[in-house]
């Protein structure tokens, strides 16, 4: 083979494997919709749980950060049996919780700040405002804690248990899930006087618990619940997930229970529904990641893998038919002004 050919073929390398790794990743996410003067300033970043690894996109749909999940961190965890990713803003860290294996302090140089070991975990975890960690278990069985908050040293210092404290007749799984669950936790919110906000799928319903485990109030029945927060001026907020389609539900004193969001993108499954800052709800599910104002309306929305017209390798990298593929559970805004 002669110089001029090698030459030729090293190059062609190098391309093939630059449009492997960097073009098809950044291809794989395309901007639908931007409203600029009503987006919240930020970007956001998920977990690509079939690339394994964390992306942080700008609202150009640029990538502006990852990091490639290593084995070490992933063990025998699975990342599509319910990632969760999370922003911390006093370090400009993240949170992540690979299920059935931990949750971890990530660095953005990729440096493990923390970890915490346990194959009771998915779905969801929080830094609190006392350095602990708020963190459920969704693939759990009946006799299991579905909540567990653990300080610095992984000591467990308050957990709850859904079993003898739920109506028997609330329960409701979901047939033929490749994983079985009894309460199937996807989501716990500490609120500011010290109760918790726990949503238990399997019950739709989401339930505020005491500091002694007592249930305070029941929310519901949300049809397969999701998300579940309660805003300053005590409306209620999250996502039920219905054979038709998911939406975004508001409940106040005033309206009662009312459709904020109706889908119409047919987000499958909507999983994340975040208030932000300046109102706004960022939404997660599968292969969408959307903002919406507080009338409903979009404002900003990316497509993700196939959506974008076929993602890395060429696969549907999820749809609520597949399970097994699913690429985003949930995403994480990280504001700018902090950075």
């Amino acid at each position: 083979m002669n110089s001029y050919r090698i030459a030729f073929v090293c190059l062609l390398m190098v391309v093939v494997a630059w449009s492997a790794t960097g073009a098809s990743a950044q291809t794989a996410y395309r901007v639908v919709t931007a409203v600029p003067d009503k987006i919240a300033p930020g970007r956001v970043a998920f977990v690509d749980t079939v690339g394994q690894r964390i992306v942080e996109l700008d609202r150009a749909g640029k990538v502006t950060w990852s990091w490639a999940i290593p084995a070490t961190v992933v063990g025998a965890g699975d990342l599509r049996s319910g990632a969760d990713l999370d922003w911390v803003r006093e370090d400009n860290s993240f949170l992540l919780v690979v299920p059935l294996q931990g949750v971890f302090r990530l660095a953005r140089d990729g440096k493990v700040i923390w970890r915490h070991l346990t194959r009771k975990i998915s779905h969801d975890a929080d830094l609190l405002p006392n350095g602990n960690v708020l963190y459920v278990h969704g693939w759990d069985a009946s006799t299991d804690a579905q909540v567990f908050e653990v300080e610095s040293d992984g000591k467990v210092v308050w957990s709850w248990k859904a079993a003898g404290r739920m109506d028997p007749s609330w329960h409701r799984p979901v047939p033929g899930e490749r994983r079985a669950s009894y309460a199937h936790t996807n989501a716990a919110v500490r609120l500011v006087n010290g109760d918790t906000l726990v949503s238990l799928r399997n019950f739709n319903r989401v339930v505020r618990v005491s500091p002694d485990g007592e249930i305070r109030r029941v929310f519901g029945p949300i049809p397969r619940v999701h998300e579940p927060s309660l805003l300053s001026d005590g409306t209620f907020i999250a996502s039920p997930h219905t054979r038709e389609h998911d939406t975004v539900i508001m409940a106040t004193k005033e309206e009662g229970r009312r459709v904020l969001f109706k889908n119409e993108l047919g987000i499958k499954p909507i999983r994340t529904v975040e208030p932000l800052k300046n109102g706004n709800f960022l939404l997660t599910g599968g292969e969408e990641i959307v903002e919406i104002d507080g009338t409903g309306s979009v404002v900003w929305h990316v497509a993700i893998y196939s959506k974008a017209g076929r993602g890395e390798g060429g696969r549907n990298r999820g749809s609520r038919d597949n399970p097994g593929l699913r690429g985003v559970y949930k995403a994480a805004f990280v504001e700018l002004s902090d950075r």
